[in-house]
């Protein structure tokens, strides 16, 4: 389901009525959306609350 590195499948009959199609398009499309509505802030705050970090990091300059 590559949008950049497409390669037909040699097995499928037609692609328009591939299931393993259907399904890997809409993994890809429900992946990139969750990718875009997310920043990298984001990811830092979930780390955060996932393992109490902030009271483990220690910057130096």
């Amino acid at each position: 389901m590559s949008q950049t590195a497409y390669a037909p499948c040699k097995d499928c009959l037609d692609e328009r009525t591939c299931v393993i199609r259907a399904v890997m398009k809409r993994v890809r499309d429900a992946t990139a959306k969750l990718l875009d509505a997310t920043s990298l802030g984001d990811m830092a705050r979930q780390q955060d609350q996932l393992t109490g970090a902030l009271a483990l990091l220690d910057y130096h300059i």
